[in-house]
């Protein structure tokens, strides 16, 4: 009787630890597909951005610039988008 318990608890562990793999590989996949369709190269006004669910955020020249380049850079790129002018 113990060895059956013992073996039928290893059997739920094991179909316990595989269900959730496969929920993680899901969740992972799903991100991934997410992440796809939502941070795009995209092109607007002649020039690449890279744009987050179709709107332009960074230039991609801006990726060698430093952090605070790279910021004006991205709310300037948000303001056009939306009708805006830069300050």
């Amino acid at each position: 009787m113990k060895n059956l318990v013992t073996t039928l608890r290893k059997w739920l562990s094991a179909k316990h630890e595989a269900a959730m793999k496969k929920k993680a590989d899901r969740r992972k996949n799903l991100l991934m597909s997410d992440s796809c369709r939502a941070v795009q190269i995209m092109e607007f006004g002649g020039k690449l951005y890279i744009g987050y669910h179709g709107e332009p955020v960074l230039p991609t020249e801006s990726l060698k610039w430093d952090l605070f380049q790279t910021l004006n850079a991205a709310r300037t790129a948000y303001m056009n988008w939306h009708g805006g002018t830069p300050n």
